[in-house]
């Protein structure tokens, strides 16, 4: 047990580590490039010569390193040293619970490559004190997901931080939140994950009614006040984003002595899962870091620099859109250098910018390169560049990356060009911000006549059909079984298709979908243009015929011949909302005319105020679905971004809302989980005196205006709905039609 004096001289020497300028980072980088060169000779390397003297500021940074480059090349020629050896002859190694945590999870990364993981029982036996306080068991499972994660060569995506003192008062005691603890408002519930920068847990947040991700940073309040500050700052700059392809943030502060942040909970799966687990098409690639593209972009203008862009910081989320995570290692551009003025090493090896390898300041640039990277990853299978740490510092800072196609023949040329441009070595030739790129792979995409008929990427949903047939076993045995909305508008002489499978007492149970509060009018469109709302906002219609709806069923759809049919409903006040609003619909497309500006309409109310649901293709891009409102002061207020494509031929739920701050658009296709994009958009609605019109929009009565094919069920509310109530809509109708037959 270190002495008193002893405690405070070493923790001396970890505040001394803190700063790293670039000079002592060269060293450390040519360091561990020596030894490496000096196991893979074969000799019988000594660690302790490799070692600088313990008062220098590199001291300990290089001695863990070491450790696990000889430990991972010990266990490749057979030796099967374990951490305890290390630890017995650099004792200092045991002091601290986050580096023997690091040091036990690489020695079960390179032992999950070159033998087999450690069992729960051998790391208790081993650690029963630290079995005490860590869940070494959680440990050892991640070592096994991503063997290739943090061994010794840190290969591809380990967060490295050579200066972790940095961020915690020397000698807390690391351990983070007990699951089952309340920690101010917040009741822990699970250790999602931990790294360098620290906690991540699913916590219930009593207040608001919700499960949150409440990430607890290694600070305490005695830490350095300017990284307190900056920590503070940057929470407060992300909490502003809004963005769908970001993590939302929610809160930031202090709880007794302990700072956090608060997060949308995102479930799904990393984008490293989803790499291990299957293989990416290229377009599907193409898209998805499309929209990671354009969510940095947001993340820059508000002035945050992520600083480690890799797939474990990008969550997949049920839906299948990518969300980018973890802030931990984020800060402002004018925060970025530390007093030394140089910048410490932060970040994943694999996916560091050639500038960030050299002690460079980083800024929007190294982000950039560490999304191409990402590209790179997703299409050839592999990152860049792999080897023992050294080797990967080296080849980032001076080699060029194998060409994406040599390993993948079948890679468009374009594509590959667009990946490696992002990934130049030299600032000035990369894409100069993330928004650029995004366009780059959106022009490609638009290029791609198979790119507008695939349906978003998603995770697959194991035993899907045995999922739903228990969701509805469920809902029948709560005595809920969903009545059809197009009852309605039944002929009475004939029986509730419904009623003919179940019960007529069930069968005149309404919808939770049908109940939602705030409806303005409803337009089933069963061959007819009267409103279910009970507001009797009816229409008439005009070379309007009945159609199958989504289900193949006759008469149930309203279909417009893109040249003259449209449904008209005459002003109301019930029809101008002024503070919140919904709209939803189905509808088919039956054929686009690409012309420069052309925007057939699905649902109209506009004419310098208002609102509509519009199909555009602006200079003949694909067919983009889109929501807007008049906000005061702010013109056309909207939620897409030109990525939710459409297609003929096939069914689509589109719904919008806006509350006032924010505009969002969902769209789905037929049995597809819902995309989702919104915008921040301030403002009180404009308000429009014209008619309701449905498939035309009547101040421009010309084709180009006119929808052509199917629309369905169109619902205007006053209020903006949220999520759950939109899936509500999406599916329960859905289920009410699945009993009924034609």
């Amino acid at each position: 047990m270190p002495s008193g004096r002893e405690r405070t001289m070493r923790d001396d020497s970890l505040k001394q580590a803190t700063r790293l300028d670039d000079e002592v980072w060269a060293r450390l980088a040519e360091l561990l490039h020596q030894f490496d060169a000096s196991c893979g000779a074969g000799d019988e390397a000594d660690l302790a010569q490799f070692l600088p003297p313990q008062e220098d500021p590199l001291y300990q940074p290089a001695l863990i390193e070491l450790v696990k480059v000889d430990q991972e090349h010990r266990w490749r020629q057979g030796e099967r040293r374990k951490v305890e050896e290390y630890l017995a002859q650099w004792p200092v190694l045991a002091h601290r619970v986050d580096v023997l945590l690091e040091l036990i999870e690489a020695e079960c990364v390179t032992r999950a490559v070159f033998d087999r993981i450690p069992a729960r029982e051998e790391l208790r036996a081993r650690f029963p004190t630290l079995a005490d306080q860590v869940d070494l068991e959680k440990v050892a499972k991640e070592a096994k997901e991503d063997p290739t994660a943090s061994t010794a060569s840190l290969a591809s995506d380990r967060t490295f931080d050579v200066a972790p003192s940095s961020r915690m008062s020397p000698g807390r005691q690391r351990g983070g939140l007990d699951v089952g603890a309340v920690f101010g408002r917040y009741e822990i519930r699970e250790l999602l994950g931990r790294g360098a920068m620290g906690w991540v847990y699913r916590a219930y947040d009593q207040h608001l009614d919700r499960e949150v991700a409440l990430k607890i940073p290694h600070l305490l309040p005695g830490d350095d006040p300017a990284v307190i500050d900056q920590f503070l700052r940057e929470a407060r700059a992300a909490a502003k984003i809004r963005h769908p392809n970001v993590v939302p943030v929610f809160d930031a502060g202090q709880i007794d002595g302990i700072y956090h942040i608060t997060m949308a909970l995102i479930e799904g799966q990393s984008l490293a899962h989803a790499l291990r687990a299957q293989k990416f098409a290229c377009l599907d690639a193409a898209a998805l870091v499309r929209k990671l593209a354009s969510g940095l972009d947001v993340v820059h203008k508000a002035g945050i620099v992520h600083r480690d862009i890799k797939p474990s910081n990008v969550m997949i989320d049920k839906s299948g859109e990518p969300v980018l995570m973890d802030f931990g290692l984020a800060r402002l551009p004018e925060a970025g250098v530390d007093s030394t003025g140089g910048e410490s090493l932060l970040g994943t090896p694999a996916y560091m910018s050639p500038e960030q390898v050299r002690g460079e300041k980083v800024a929007a640039p190294s982000d950039i390169y560490g999304l191409g990277v990402v590209l790179y990853e997703m299409l050839a299978g592999q990152p860049p560049f792999s080897g023992s740490l050294s080797q990967i510092l080296s080849r980032i800072a001076t080699a060029p990356p194998p060409s994406p196609k040599s390993l993948r023949p079948e890679l468009d040329a374009r594509l590959e060009a667009i990946c490696l441009k992002a990934m130049a070595k030299n600032v000035a030739d990369r894409y100069s911000t993330a928004a650029e790129l995004a366009e780059a792979l959106a022009t490609y995409l638009e290029t791609q006549p198979e790119a507008a008929s695939r349906p978003p990427w998603r995770a697959p949903v194991p035993l899907l059909s045995g999922l739903i047939f228990g969701t509805i076993l469920l809902l029948s045995g709560l005595g809920m079984v969903y009545r059809s909305s197009r009852s309605l508008y039944t002929n009475p002489a004939k029986p509730s298709s419904v009623a003919a499978v179940v019960p007529a007492a069930q069968a005149s149970i309404q919808t939770d979908a049908d109940s939602i509060p705030g409806l303005v009018a409803w337009y089933p469109l069963d061959g007819n243009a009267e409103d279910a709302s009970g507001k009797a906002h009816h229409g008439v219609s005009f070379a309007v015929r009945s159609a199958e709806d989504r289900f193949g069923r006759p008469n149930r759809a309203c279909a417009f011949d893109g040249v003259s049919s449209r449904i008209l409903v005459p002003d109301a006040p019930h029809l101008n909302p002024k503070k919140e609003l919904t709209m939803t619909a189905w509808f088919q497309p039956r054929a686009f005319r690409m012309g420069q500006y052309s925007w057939p309409t699905l649902v109209h109310k506009w004419d310098k105020g208002g609102y509509a649901l519009e199909i555009g293709s602006v200079y003949e891009r694909r067919p983009s679905i889109m929501f807007f409102a008049e906000v005061e002061g702010k013109g056309n207020g909207t939620a897409n971004d030109f990525g939710m494509y459409v297609r003929t031929n096939t069914w689509y739920f589109v719904a919008g809302t806006f509350d006032g701050e924010v505009f969002v658009q969902y769209v789905g296709q037929k049995g597809e989980p819902l995309a989702k994009s919104w915008r921040h958009v301030p403002g009180r609605l404009v308000t429009s005196s014209c008619p309701l019109t449905i498939g035309a929009n009547p101040l421009l009565a010309h084709e180009d205006r006119c929808f052509c094919g199917e629309i369905d069920d169109v619902r205007i509310f006053d209020r903006a709905l949220t999520e759950a109530e939109i899936n509500l809509i999406y599916t329960r109708p859905a289920l009410a039609d699945a009993f009924a037959s034609p």
